[in-house]
């Protein structure tokens, strides 16, 4: 049973005059109230005046008018052109808005500058949350500064041997740092989500991952309950006697699970792979 929609708030009214307007699920839209948040994350991020930011579904505009203020050459990619009357005025205060999906756009061409060089913020929609983050690490931005679900944090951040660890938290070891800044309660936000959020630092790592390393841990982790014996020979049909030969190469106890192996397991074996796969 679904419950009635909960109204605007009175704080967001005048930037969205659609007394009907409402929230799309679809889009995991859930708006930023609680300015102090905000504030925290706009300080976190640290622009100074002239550098680029791309900010990644500004919403209602919360973060942007603090983005702004710190006089950052801000740019903003949102999906949603019902939210032009709350992001519309901002573009006289020397805002640049893209309007369409950010998993499809040239981000280089929307900050009119290089990704490297740039700070990403973003209150990221729960929908799109694994892919978005992908593309951010490897995009090595010079810091991003990102709202996600608490549990997906959690995976970001998982230690070697814990059962959340996986292809995304590979993916993030291999181009990124990470740390925890602060998490965020469901009433900081409308509609209030029933799971608590939580705000991450990023910046990039600066060893590039061995090529192919990618490959590897994404094939294990699709037999993530069998041991790294068992996940070799199933994801690269191989016999009993080759995986085993492979992991004592690599130095590597054949009873571990994908999970319990670190970043550097992944690249050794993806150094020794390709000799056995002629």
């Amino acid at each position: 049973m679904t419950g009635r929609p909960a109204p605007i708030p009175a704080s967001l009214r005048q930037l969205l005059p659609d007394p009907s307007f409402r929230p799309q699920p679809g889009w995991g839209q859930n708006f930023l109230l609680d300015q102090r948040i905000a504030q925290r994350m706009v300080d976190a991020l640290e622009p100074a005046p002239g550098q680029r930011v791309l900010e990644i579904g500004p919403g209602t505009g919360s973060l942007t008018r603090l983005l702004l203020a710190t006089q950052a050459a801000v740019a903003a990619i949102e999906i949603d052109r019902r939210l032009e009357t709350a992001l519309g005025p901002l573009t006289q205060q020397g805002l640049r808005l893209t309007w369409g999906d950010a998993l499809a756009l040239d981000w280089q061409e929307v900050l009119g500058g290089a990704v490297e060089e740039a700070l990403i913020v973003s209150n990221i929609p729960y929908a799109i949350s694994g892919p978005l983050l992908v593309r951010i690490v490897k995009s090595r931005p010079r810091c991003a500064l990102v709202m996600v679900q608490a549990e997906v944090a959690d995976r970001l951040l998982a230690p070697v041997g814990d059962s959340r660890r996986g292809s995304l938290t590979l993916v993030r070891e291999a181009h990124a740092h990470a740390e925890l800044l602060f998490r965020v309660k469901g009433a900081a936000f409308w509609p209030a989500p029933e799971v608590t959020s939580a705000v991450l630092r990023l910046w990039p790592r600066a060893a590039a991952v061995e090529q192919g390393a990618e490959w590897i841990w994404t094939n294990l982790f699709h037999y993530r309950r069998k041991t790294v014996r068992r996940s070799l020979q199933e994801a690269f049909s191989l016999s009993p006697k080759e995986a085993l030969a492979i992991l004592a190469e690599a130095g590597l106890d054949s009873r571990l699970r994908p999970q319990e192996l670190p970043l550097g397991a992944f690249e050794s074996l993806a150094r020794l792979l390709p000799r056995r796969e002629d």
